[in-house]
Parts: C-alpha cells; structure tokens; sequence
C-alpha cells in the first residue's frame, strides 16, 4: 500500500462544534439574524460566490412573509427554492408546527393569488412562477434550517409540504410538472455539519475495497500514483448504494441528478445506459477518484483500495442509483482513475481542474479566458484576496471566512452588465454573459479593467445596502416608504444601477461617450461603496415614480422600454447632481478618464 500523509485526511473531532465556531465567527452574516445559518447553508451546499447578494435578491423574511424566510431562483441550476429558518434559543427541539407553517409558504408560492402580499414576497413569487413557465426551473427544494438535532416528525411533516407543492404544480402547470422533481430538506445541526465536514475531508468512506480491473495502467509522479482502468459500471453503482452521498466528499459539486438542465448530463448518461449500454465507455468521460492507498493483486485481477472519494464523475456515479429501466449495468464498463496523493495543494488542484470538465454553469466556460486571468491578476496588484473571475472559489475558503474582500465574478458581470445600460440581461439573463460570446466580449474585452469594475460593484452595493438601511429603519417617511416599496422588488438593483450610470455625465467635469475609460482610484469595493452612497440617496424620490413601472409590468427584458426609462431618469436627476458640490467633488478626486 501507499499511505498518504495524514494530514490530508485528518478527520473533525466534532463536526458540530467545529461549524458552530465558524458560524459565530461570521460576523458578516450577523446583519441577517434568525436567517444567519439559513444563508451559511446556502453558501456552503450551493457554493455560491456572494453570499450577501443571495441575501439581497432571495430574503423575504418579514412583516406578512407568510412563513417564507427565503425563497431563492437560480435558472443557471435549474433550482427553486423555498426556506424557512428557525434558532431555538431555550428548547431542545422544534414543535411541529414551525415546519407545518411551509404548507402556507408553499400555497402562496405556487398556487394562490398574489394579492395583498409585501412586495418583495410578491415579486419573488412571481419571478419563481415565470421561471417555471418558461421551463428554467425543474427542481424545487423546500429547506427547513435549524439547530436543533434532526427530528424525524419534522421531515415527515415536510414531506406533507412537498406533496402539497407537486399538487399545486400539477394544477398551475399540467404541461411540465411530470418532469420537475420537488424534494424537502431538514438541514438540522447536524445535517448540516455533515455537509460542512465534507468540504474539510475529501474522503469519507474508509473501508479497504476490492475493484475488478482485469488489466491496469499504472502511472507515478512524484508525489502521487494513478491507476487507470475500466470498470465494471455495476460496481460503481453498488458503491453509491452502500456509500451514498458520502462517495462525493470531495467533489465540489456532488451529484446534480436532481437539477435537469441545459448544464446537466445526467438524463445524457441514463439515455446511453438504456439504449447503447455497450458504449458507455467510449460516450463518457471516465470517473477520478481519489484514494488513501492502493495495490494490485498479484493475479493484476483486482486493485485493492483503502477509502474512496469520486471527485470527478459524481454525475455518471449518481446515474446509476436508480436502474430499474437499464440495461443490465454489467454489460457496460467506464473508465476510472484511482489517485494516490500526498500533497494537500495538488488534491485542490485536481477536484478543480478534473471539474471543468463535467457539467458547468455558464461562468465556468470562460474560467480561462486571458481577459479574466488578466483581470484576476490586476485585482491581485490592488491588493484583493480574491477575484474568482469566471472560476467558483473553494467552498471551505468562502465558508470560513466571508467577509468583503473577495469580489464575486457573477456578480461583478452582474454590476458591469447593469452600469453599461443592460439591467434586463444583468438580471434574467446573466448566464448568457458568459456563455453567449457577442454578449461576453461585449463586456468583457481588452477595455474592462479591475479598477472599472470596482466602480460598477461599488455602485451596486450601494443600492443593496441602502435596502438593508431602509428595512432596518422601524418608521419610515411616505417618500422612504416608496423608495423602499422600488428596492425590494426583483431586479431593482440592477435597473437602478443602469439608471444611476445614465447620469454619470452629470457627476464629472469630463465624462467620455465610452464609459470603460472611467476607472475608480480609490482601492477597495467598501470605498469605492461610500462614493456612490450619496448619489442613491440623493436620487431616491424618483425611483417610485421613474423606475417602479418597468418592474410592476415586468418590462425589464424590453430593451426599448429601459432605454426610454433610463432617458427619462437621466433627465430627471441631472439638475440635483449637477447642484451636488459635495458629490461631485469626490467623484472628481476618486474617479479617472483613463486616456490609453
């Protein structure tokens, strides 16, 4: 055997209590209260890049929320889902009837009238609605987030709701319910500790374990040994049935099979299972799995392995677990590499690289485009931890630390989008800014620089935080109340910042007709933040009037219609900003014509 260093795989003495640190030293996410291991369960099992932007577009906990804490939309994944949260403070576990409330969630998110809900609830439900109807979504995941140990009259309450929101699916939409998949979750404390254990070891499952391989290529680096060969797909199916989820430890993805979209192989895989069986072999893409140790068998009949952790081909392993309408799997064979590797650094490197290859979202496919290492490389220089580009960061990283210094690449496309006039594919469409190439140079060309992107973040920022001052504030003024009744509905941000950008001219002595040349000077997102933070306010008592129409008749994909919008805003705001010595000051001093 080869035996690996053992810090590799060190195991957490106490998953629980090791999660329960991390999540008290998020003092980011405090802002969010009860919702605080809502959100951490959604960047940890999700893996997404900004957290506080989720937390922006997706929260709908409130006055009148009708027990929806959370209701998130992500096309890109094919994925609905509705959560409620819940933080004992003195009991031990939860009453029933905290989960049973999701029975009202699911009735007014998939089937009542949207009448005489709060606006963000409202507009939630109707992005949640028109996803389904233009057939972006195909799964829906109702969450029940706790941290109370799990408790099994919970998960059979939510399994009531679920059933609920197939019904209601069936009713609202005959022509497409067959195909969606509605699950529910209890992510109690330790369920969700399991989760956040498996990003810290990439192996879980530490039986020895005997592989047929008849033959065998055998491969050596200096600090790692492959074995390469084609396997029997029925043994790989017996090992998702013995392992399940635990098989994919360390597979930043896990298996997709409950997403079916355009990024999702899963339904490719089980088609060539049930009609070409026997060429299986040369469709797929083969599995990499990572291993403690492995030898051959002096006959070379069989590799023996000690743990087992599929960190590439999750999609192909998860296939397999329901085989009822297969071929017999013993007729089809995959290949499969078992890696033995001592180096920390390289086995990040690997789940990484190996996972490029698999089902994507649309960002990954420009993951190493020279615009984006060279803006990586250019955030670097200002000193950033992290521009995660087009390439998803780790998900332990992003877990552990939070915090502002890590600009999200969607959403930085998001804000970049928005500012350069195009709030409708910043917001229903951004994953066509990357994988729709006259969209994405469009974008992002030899002109997009860091520092201009920090300007665009900087102002989309700004919004979503005066939305969080104005729901913070227990009274607000009638003309607050109206700038906060525009702010929470969907796609608000993104059309106030194409809005806001409009009137740049107004903002500067010197503003060029092509607004890549503005870059901001002043270092840093939280900076560059405070800069526009006067000029959102300042132009507050327009949004209800100029902007809140585009929204209320959902005309935020007509591009005609924003056009004349954003005019009109323009012309609007001009006179206030032009007025504004103090802002204009500051704008003067922090942000630059680049003449190159």
């Amino acid at each position: 055997m080869h035996p690996t260093q053992s810090e590799v795989y060190v195991s957490l003495p106490d998953a629980e209590s090791a999660m329960e640190k991390v999540l008290t030293d998020r003092t980011d996410l405090d802002q969010y209260k009860n919702n605080k291991r809502l959100l951490f369960a959604i960047e940890l099992i999700l893996g997404v890049d900004d957290i506080h932007e989720v937390a922006q577009r997706s929260l709908t906990d409130g006055r009148g929320d009708r027990s929806c804490d959370l209701v998130h939309v992500d096309r890109e994944q094919g994925l609905v889902i509705v959560a409620q949260a819940y933080e004992a403070i003195s009991r031990s576990t939860v009453e029933e009837r905290k989960v049973r409330d999701l029975y009202q969630a699911v009735n007014h998110v998939f089937s009542a009238p949207i009448v005489g809900l709060p606006i963000m609830l409202s507009s939630a439900i109707d992005e949640v609605r028109a996803a389904i109807e233009d057939g972006s979504i195909r799964h829906v995941d109702l969450w029940f987030v706790h941290n109370c140990a799990t408790q099994r009259d919970l998960t059979e309450a939510l399994e009531g709701s679920a059933i609920a929101v197939r019904n209601a699916l069936k009713a609202s939409f005959p022509e497409i319910a067959a195909d969606m998949m509605v699950s529910a979750t209890q992510l109690s404390r330790p369920a969700l500790a399991e989760w956040f254990e498996s990003y810290q070891i990439p192996i879980r499952v530490t039986d020895t374990i005997r592989v047929p391989v008849g033959q065998c290529l055998v491969e050596k680096g200096s600090k790692w040994t492959g074995y390469l060969a084609s396997v029997p797909l029925d043994w790989l199916q017996q090992q998702f049935w013995a392992y399940e989820d635990h098989l994919f430890s360390g597979n930043v993805r896990g298996y997709l099979g409950r997403v079916n979209t355009p990024y999702n192989i899963n339904n490719g895989i089980r088609t060539t299972l049930r009609e070409e069986p026997t060429n299986f072999w040369i469709y797929n893409n083969g599995v990499t799995a990572l291993v403690r140790g492995a030898e051959l068998t002096d006959d070379g009949e069989e590799l023996v392995i000690e743990g087992l952790s599929i960190v590439n081909g999750a999609q192909t392993t998860g296939a397999l677990h329901r085989s009822a309408d297969l071929a017999p799997l013993d007729e089809a064979k995959v290949m499969v590499r078992f890696i033995v590797c001592e180096d920390p650094t390289i086995i990040k490197k690997m789940i990484r690289f190996t996972n490029r290859q698999n089902a994507t979202l649309p960002a990954d496919f420009r993951s190493n485009d020279p615009v984006q290492r060279r803006l990586a490389a250019e955030f670097d220089r200002l000193g950033f931890r992290e521009y995660t580009g087009a390439r998803r960061g780790g998900a332990t990283d992003k877990v552990t630390r939070g915090g502002l210094t890590q600009v999200s690449g969607v959403y930085a496309a998001q804000s970049l989008v928005a500012f350069h006039g195009d709030p409708g594919t910043a917001y229903h469409e951004s994953g066509s800014i990357w994988t729709i190439n006259k969209v994405y140079r469009r974008y992002f060309n030899e002109a997009t620089s860091a520092t201009h992107i920090l300007l665009c973040v900087g102002l989309a920022r700004a919004v979503d935080e005066r939305r969080t001052t104005l729901r913070a504030q227990e009274k607000l003024t009638d003309a607050k109340q109206k700038q906060l009744n525009y702010l929470l509905h969907r796609g608000s941000t993104a059309l106030l910042v194409a809005a806001i950008a409009s009137a740049a001219p107004a903002l500067l002595d010197e503003c060029p007709d092509d607004f890549f040349r503005l870059r901001y000077t002043g270092g840093d997102t939280i900076a560059a933040t405070a800069l526009w933070r006067p000029v959102v306010e300042q132009v507050g008592p327009w949004l209800d009037s100029h902007l809140s129409p585009v929204l209320q008749a959902q005309l935020l994909r007509r591009p005609t219609e924003v056009r004349d919008t954003l005019h009109r805003f323009q012309e609007a705001v001009r006179p206030i900003l032009e007025d504004g010595d103090g802002i204009r000051a500051a704008f003067v001093d922090q942000v630059e014509v680049y003449q190159g």
